[in-house]
Parts: structure tokens; sequence; C-alpha cells
């Protein structure tokens, strides 16, 4: 058996425009704010633990004795450091 589901969707009246994307998403109400702010705070924790991570592992190759450095690591690990930096201020985290 089909069923008609015509008269759930009307077309918008002539008259009336259809609602635009402020009018069909309403602000989040206050209570939700605190919410993004965790969010928030979860991204830049995640991102420092990375950067930390990457500094402490530039640090043990730097510790090195210097016949065993091996640069090129070392200019990786600095590279993904400063990107790190870079994709905290991208996001907005932190500058």
């Amino acid at each position: 058996m089909v069923q008609n589901h015509s008269h759930l969707h009307k077309p918008h009246s002539p008259t009336r425009p259809p609602p635009t994307p402020a009018a069909a998403h309403p602000p989040l109400p206050p209570f939700l704010a605190p919410q993004r702010n965790l969010h928030a705070t979860i991204s830049l924790l995640r991102h420092l633990v990375h950067r930390l991570k990457l500094v402490r592992k530039l640090q043990a190759q730097m510790a090195a004795p210097p016949e065993a450095v091996d640069l090129a690591k070392a200019a990786r690990l600095l590279t993904d450091i400063k990107c790190v930096a870079l994709g905290m201020c991208a996001a907005g985290l932190w500058c």
C-alpha cells in the first residue's frame, strides 16, 4: 500500500519567501555555550599534547652524541612542531 505524504510537505506560497538559513537554524540556547567552550578546550589540549610529544622527541634527538644526531630527523621534528603551532593558530585556538 502506497501512502500519500503530500500533506506533510507544503510548498512555499508565492507571497512568502522560503526561510533563510538563520531562520531555519536559530542560535544555540545559552546553556550550550559551556559545551562549545569545552570542545574548544579539548581541541587546544590535544594540540598542546601533540606539540609537547614532538618537542620531547626533538630533545631526545638532540641529547644524543653529536655523531649520532640525525639532522634530517631533527629538521623534520622542527617542521612538525611549527605545523602544529600554525594549525592551532588557523583553528583559532592559540597564537
